[in-house]
């Protein structure tokens, strides 16, 4: 047996797959099947292997998608850090991505752990006076502002296109800040 770190997908599409690094070159670690996990997501979806029994059988990775704490063990110090994998990563997304063309990267996206972040998605609409919408809500008793809004997307020529293109300015913004 060589003296190179083992480790075993616990995510992804090799999910199962024991691997032996043959490097590390800062960001990624290498592996000798060709294969490489970004150390920033390595912990979430690999294990370390230290000896055979710590390898996971496909039936328990199967029925308990996120291996147990205890059997999680990490790397030597040297390698303890964390790496994205390529391939499919199980979470529960917050909002469902519905996608008719899914890219590998969009895959790794949607199932990737979660955080829920606010972001200030801006938008310039034309709206009648605080006063006029004020008035309104105390003559009627409709939902004034539910309707202002249902009236002011479907204005829009194409609502998911604007939204996407509002969400991707807060998105980078929000990147940025990082």
């Amino acid at each position: 047996m060589s003296n190179n770190l083992r480790y075993q997908w616990i995510k992804g599409e090799n999910l199962g797959l024991v691997e032996e690094q043959i490097s590390d070159d800062g960001t990624y670690l290498i592996f000798q099947s060709g294969n490489k996990c970004s150390k920033a997501v390595q912990k979430e979806f690999m294990q370390y292997i230290q000896m055979d029994m710590d390898i996971i059988s496909m039936e328990e990775l199967a029925n308990n998608p996120t291996p147990p704490k205890s059997n999680n063990k990490t790397a030597p110090a040297k390698a303890l850090k964390k790496n994205p994998v390529k391939g499919k990563v199980k979470s529960e997304p917050k909002i469902e991505i519905v996608v008719e063309d899914l890219t590998p990267i969009i895959s790794l996206l949607s199932q990737t752990k979660t955080d829920k972040v606010k972001l200030n998605v801006r938008m310039e609409v034309d709206l009648p006076s605080k006063e006029f919408l004020s008035v309104l809500q105390d003559s009627f008793t409709n939902d004034i502002i539910k309707l202002l809004s249902d009236h002011l997307v479907s204005k829009m020529k194409d609502p998911k296109l604007f939204l996407s293109s509002k969400l991707k300015t807060s998105i980078k913004d929000w990147h940025k800040k990082k």
